[in-house]
C-alpha cells in the first residue's frame, strides 16, 4: 500500500468515525464534568489558528463546558436513560476492532481506543481552520484539546513509525517543554502542546508555531469570531462555524462560480435550549441576488396561510415557490451551457407536443406557491420492518396549492388520457405485468394508478396505490389512495400546536418549513437493528473472504438486552421543526430538535435500503428477520426476568405444581404487556371460563410471519423441557445451571406442532431419540432459535442430530464447534 494510499485510508477512517461517534461522547462517565479545578482556564481553541488570511473555522466547546444543559438535552437522556449510547458505543466498538484487523496498522490498538479518542475529543473540545491566500497553497490545522492520551500516541506513533519502515513498536523519547514534531504521514504532522494535540501541514509547522507562541496575531479576535460570541440567541452554544467566502483562495475552479459570487459568509451555531438540540445556519447573499442565487427569491407564508393537518399527520413539509418562475430563471442560467440549454428547451418541446400542453404555462403557471408534503397514518397490517416501512411511506402525499382549477383540471385531463391511451397501446408481451391507470367517477377528478403485484408483491403492494386527486383548491399526489383522499378532506385553517413548544420559536413569515416526530418511525428503527447487523455482519464477511482472510460466524455480535425498546426512546422524544426565513441579506435556517436530523427523511434511508431487498427476493427474508426479532425481544424478556428473580421463567403453577399457564404469560410483564397480564387470574387454569377469554388477546410478538393457514392464537414458539434441557418441569433453572455455556444451549425453538399460547405444553426432550426434536418451521430449509446468550441463529434441517441433542442439554458437557450446524 502506497503511502498517499495509506493516508487516504487512515484519514477516510477518520472522517467516518468522528461523524458516526459523534453522540457516544454521552456516557456517563466521560460526559461527567470534571468537578476539580484544572488551573488556569484554558485558552480559546482559535488562539491556535493566524488571524490573517484565516477563511474558516469551526470551533466545538465540548461537552463538559456545557454540561448541564447538556444533561437536560434529549439527546442526553435517550442516550443515556434509554440506554441508547451504550448499545452504539459496543457495536462501534466491535465493527471499528473488524476494521483494524484489516488495516495497514492493525498493531496500533482497538476499536475500543479508538472510540475513546473521540468521545474524549467530543467531551473536551476540538476545532479545526483554513487559510491561505491562494487555493493551490490553502493550510490547515486541527487542534484536539487534551487529546496527549496513551491510546492516541499509540496509534499516531505507529503510523509514524511505519510509514518510515521502522518496528512499529518504536517510541520517541519528549523531553519536558520541548515541542516534538511527529510526521504521520508524507505531508501532515503533528505534536503535544500542553495536553494538546495539534495536527497540521509538514510545511506549515514554523508558522503555526509563531501562532502559538504569540509571535503571530492569533483568531481570537477574528472579526467574524467576535461577531459570532457577540450574537444574541435564545439558546446556548457550543459550536461555532464560519466560511468567509468573499476571503475564500480564488483559483479556476471558483472564479465565475455564479453561487460563490453572490454568498459572502456562511455562519453556523449548535447548542441547547432545554430539551432540544438548535441549529441555526445563515447564508449571507444579499438582494439583489443575480443568476442562479435568484432562486431564493420566493414568496413567504405563515402559519395561519397552512391548511389544517388531519388528525395524526404530524410529519410534514410546507414550502412556498413560484415554480414557473423557477423554471424560467433555470432555463436563463443555462444560456452560458448550451448543450444543456438546447437538451431542456427539446425535453419541454417534446412534452408539449406529445400532450398538448404547455408546461411552464399551463400547469406550472397555475400552481403554487404553496406546497405541503405531508405524511397520514392510513393503517394496514404492518407485521415486519418492510411493511412498517411501507405503511409509512404509503401514506406520504404531495399537495400544491391550485391558482385555476378550471386551466389545471384541463391540463390534467389532456395528460391522463394520453397516458392512459400509451399504456393501453403498450405493445408488451401477453401476460407480461402492467401498470394500470384509471379515472374514476365523482365530484373530484381522481386518478388511480395500480400496480401489478409482479412489481410490488403483497403485502408490500398492498399498501401503495399511487393516486392523483384535483380538488377546489389543491392538487393532491398520494402514494395510495387513502392517503390523498385523507388530504383531500383536510378542511379549514392549520392548527400549529402539532409543533409544541417549537411553534413560538417559528419566524412570522418562512419560505420553508418542516415538522417531524421521531416517536412514529421508533418501531421500525429498533426493528430495523438487528436487521442492520446481519447486513452489515455479511458485508465484512464478504470483505474477509476477498482478503483470504477468516472471520468468527457473527463479526458484529448484537446482544438483544441492548436494544432499548420503542417505548424507552419515545419518553424523551419530541416533534422537531426546521424553517427558512429568506430576506434581503440572504437564508437564515433554524432547526429545532430532540435528535440530530430528526426533521429529516434521512433517518429512515438506511431501512428502506435494508428492507428494500426483502421484498424484491419476496417476502420470505422480511417474514424471516421479523421471526428473528421476535425471539430476540423474547430472549430480553427471559433475561430481564432472571436479572429480577434470578431464575428463568417457567410455567405459572398452583401450590401443588401443576401447570396453570405458559412461560408466555408469564413473561408478558417484560414485553410491555403489564396490562393484559393484570387481567389473567394466575390460579387458574389457562382454559378457566375467565383466562379463556383472553386467548384471544395473543400479543403479535408470538406470531411468526411465515406461518400460513395457522390456527387462531396459536403459538410454535416452544421450549424443551426435562432430561437435561435448559427448562425442567420439577422446578426453576438459573443461569448458574447452565454450564455448556449459554451460547451452546437452546432457549426457544420453532416447534413443528404449535399450540394456543397459552396453555402450558411444551417440547419433551427425548435423548435417545434421532429424530428432529418435534423442530421445524415453514421457513425454507430449517428453522429459527434462540440461545441462552439471547442469540437468535438460523439452523438448517440438515444438522446433525448428535449435534442438536447437545444443543438442546445445558449441562451435557459435549464439546461443539460453531460450524457444526
Amino acid at each position: 500500500m502506497t503511502p498517499r494510499a495509506l493516508r487516504s485510508w487512515f484519514q477516510g477512517c477518520l472522517a467516518t468515525l468522528a461523524t458516526a461517534l459523534a453522540l457516544l461522547a454521552s456516557d456517563r462517565a466521560c460526559a461527567q464534568a470534571d468537578k476539580k479545578a484544572d488551573g488556569a482556564p484554558a485558552k480559546p481553541l482559535a488562539s491556535y489558528f493566524p488571524r490573517e488570511d484565516l477563511f474558516f473555522l469551526l470551533e466545538f466547546d465540548g461537552l463538559k463546558a456545557h454540561q448541564a444543559a447538556w444533561e437536560k438535552s434529549a439527546a442526553y437522556k435517550v442516550l443515556t436513560d434509554a440506554r441508547l449510547g451504550p448499545l452504539l458505543e459496543d457495536q462501534f466498538v466491535q465493527g471499528l476492532d473488524r476494521m483494524v484487523e484489516l488495516s495497514p496498522f492493525s498493531g496500533a490498538g482497538s476499536g475500543r481506543a479508538y472510540v475513546d479518542i473521540v468521545k474524549n475529543a467530543f467531551k473536551d473540545g476540538f476545532a479545526f481552520g483554513l487559510w491561505g491566500k491562494q487555493a493551490s497553497q490553502a493550510r490547515f490545522a486541527l487542534v484536539v484539546r487534551k487529546a496527549d492520551r496513551p491510546e492516541l500516541r499509540k496509534l499516531l506513533t505507529t503510523i509514524e513509525n511505519m510509514m518510515a519502515g521502522q518496528p512499529a513498536e518504536k517510541n520517541v523519547e519528549e523531553k519536558p517543554d520541548v515541542r516534538v514534531v511527529h510526521e504521520w504521514s508524507p505531508m501532515s504532522v503533528w505534536w503535544s502542546e500542553n495536553g494538546d494535540i495539534v495536527f497540521t501541514g509538514k510545511d506549515d509547522v514554523e508558522a503555526l508555531s509563531g501562532v502559538i507562541d504569540g509571535a503571530r496575531e492569533n483568531a481570537v479576535d477574528h472579526p467574524r469570531r467576535k461577531t459570532m460570541l457577540a450574537a444574541s440567541t435564545d439558546f446556548e452554544t457550543m459550536m461555532r462555524v464560519f466560511l468567509d467566502v468573499k476571503s475564500l483562495p480564488r483559483s479556476s475552479e471558483t472564479e465565475g462560480n455564479a453561487l460563490l459570487e453572490g454568498v459572502e459568509l456562511l455562519e453556523g451555531r449548535w447548542g441547547f435550549q432545554n430539551q432540544a438540540i438548535v441549529t441555526q445556519l445563515r447564508i449571507v447573499a444579499p438582494a439583489p441576488r443575480k443568476g442562479i442565487l435568484a432562486l431564493f427569491d420566493q414568496p413567504r407564508f405563515s402559519t395561519a396561510d397552512l391548511k389544517q393537518l388531519p388528525a395524526g399527520a404530524t410529519n410534514f413539509t410546507a414550502i412556498a415557490v413560484d415554480l414557473a418562475k423557477s423554471l424560467g430563471i433555470w432555463l436563463e442560467n443555462l444560456k452560458d451551457d448550451p448543450r444543456n440549454l438546447e437538451s431542456s428547451q427539446k425535453a419541454l418541446a417534446a412534452f408539449k407536443e406529445r400532450f398538448s400542453v404547455d408546461l411552464q404555462k399551463d400547469v406550472l403557471g397555475h400552481l403554487g406557491p404553496r406546497i405541503m408534503v405531508e405524511t397520514h397514518k392510513v393503517g394496514g397490517q404492518a407485521d415486519n420492518i418492510a411493511t412498517m416501512v411501507a405503511s409509512r411511506y404509503s401514506g406520504v402525499t404531495l399537495a400544491i396549492e391550485v391558482r385555476d382549477h378550471d386551466a389545471v383540471a384541463t391540463s390534467l385531463e389532456s395528460i391522463s388520457k394520453v397516458v392512459i391511451a400509451a399504456i393501453e397501446g403498450d405493445a408488451a408481451a401477453p401476460g407480461a405485468p402492467r401498470l394500470t391507470i384509471k379515472k374514476e367517477a365523482g365530484d373530484l377528478p381522481t386518478y388511480v394508478a395500480v400496480i401489478p403485484p409482479e412489481v410490488l408483491p403483497p403485502p408490500i403492494g398492498d399498501f401503495f396505490q399511487p393516486t392523483i386527486i384535483l380538488g377546489k383548491d389543491r392538487l393532491i399526489v398520494g402514494a395510495s389512495k387513502k392517503a390523498a383522499e385523507t388530504a383531500a378532506k383536510s378542511p379549514g385553517q392549520w392548527n400549529p400546536a402539532v409543533l409544541g413548544a417549537h411553534a413560538a420559536a417559528l419566524p412570522n413569515s418562512m419560505t420553508y418549513l418542516a415538522a417531524g416526530d421521531l416517536r412514529e418511525i421508533t418501531p421500525i428503527l429498533t426493528a430495523a437493528i438487528p436487521l442492520l447487523i446481519d447486513y452489515l455482519n455479511g458485508q465484512i464477511k464478504t470483505i474477509y473472504a476477498q482478503m483470504g482472510r477468516q472471520v468468527k460466524d457473527q463479526p458484529i455480535e448484537l446482544k438483544p438486552e441492548m436494544v432499548p425498546t420503542a417505548k424507552a426512546l419515545n419518553a424523551f422524544l419530541f416533534p422537531s421543526t426546521t424553517s427558512a426565513l429568506i430576506d434581503r441579506n440572504g437564508i437564515v435556517i433554524d432547526q429545532r430538535e430532540p435528535l440530530p436530523t430528526a426533521a429529516s427523511l434521512i433517518i429512515d434511508a438506511p431501512f428502506l435500503l435494508i428492507a428494500l431487498p426483502a421484498v424484491s427476493t419476496g417476502r420470505g427474508a422480511a417474514r424471516r428477520a421479523q421471526c428473528v426479532n421476535n425471539m430476540k425481544q423474547i430472549g430480553l424478556a427471559f433475561h430481564n426476568h432472571h436479572s429480577s428473580k434470578n431464575v428463568f421463567p417457567s410455567s405459572i403453577r398452583d401450590k401443588d405444581g401443576k401447570p396453570l399457564l405458559s412461560w408466555r404469560v408469564a413473561i408478558l410483564p417484560y414485553i410491555e404487556q403489564q396490562e393484559l397480564y393484570n387481567k389473567f387470574h394466575l390460579d387458574e387454569p389457562w382454559d378457566s371460563e375467565h383466562n379463556k377469554e383472553l386467548i384471544k388477546e395473543m400479543p403479535q410478538v408470538y406470531i411468526c410471519p411465515q406461518r400460513t393457514k395457522a390456527d387462531d392464537f396459536t403459538t410454535t414458539y416452544r421450549i424443551f423441557v426435562d432430561e437435561g434441557a435448559l427448562f425442567d418441569t420439577k422446578g426453576d433453572v438459573g443461569l448458574q445451571s447452565v454450564t455448556d455455556g449459554t451460547s451452546n444451549t437452546l432457549m426457544v425453538v420453532e416447534a413443528k406442532d404449535s399450540v394456543i399460547w397459552t396453555k402450558p405444553e411444551e417440547l419433551k426432550f427425548d435423548p435417545n431419540s434421532n429424530g428432529m426434536q418435534g423442530l421445524a418451521s415453514q421457513h425454507p430449509g430449517g428453522f429459527n432459535v434462540l440461545f441462552a446468550d439471547g442469540s437468535v441463529r438460523f439452523i438448517k434441517t440438515s444438522i446433525s442430530k448428535q449435534v442438536l441433542k447437545a444443543l438442546i442439554t445445558r449441562a451435557g458437557g459435549e464439546v461443539i464447534s460453531a460450524d457444526s450446524y
